[in-house]
């Protein structure tokens, strides 16, 4: 039997002529960590509990990699972005920017996005 975390990195996400982007871990069910949390998100939107998933986008002409993570919702099918991207080579955030725009707020599910395809694996880890 092919251990889990083989399969996830075998298939990719997302991939174009530039870019791969491969999910490396789904953690299990918590409640959404204390780095995550947001002033502007309200209380009574957050989910009791979530997963969190790490994917890394691999430049496919050269070295560039970058992580990041999302908080995953499977009981309300609902995904956000955690953190910016983390340059894995320079072991750093790529952008220094916080995120914006984005803050506290959860992504529904939409079909045939990279959100959706992450979401659905992410999800197919329950046990």
């Amino acid at each position: 039997m092919m251990a889990w975390p083989l399969l996830l990195a075998s298939l990719p996400l997302l991939q174009t002529a530039q870019d791969r982007i491969v999910l490396l871990d789904v953690g299990p069910l918590q409640p959404l960590p204390a780095w995550a949390l947001t002033s502007e998100q309200s209380t009574e939107d957050r989910p009791a509990t979530m997963r969190v998933a790490w994917t890394e986008r691999q430049q496919i002409s050269g070295p560039g990699r970058w992580a990041v993570a999302y908080g995953i919702d499977c009981e309300g099918r609902r995904i956000r972005r955690l953190s910016a991207p983390l340059d894995l080579n320079a072991g750093s955030f790529a952008k220094q920017a916080a995120i914006t725009g984005e803050a506290g707020f959860w992504y529904p599910e939409r079909p045939f996005t990279l959100l959706s395809r992450l979401l659905q694996q992410a999800c197919a880890t329950q046990r």
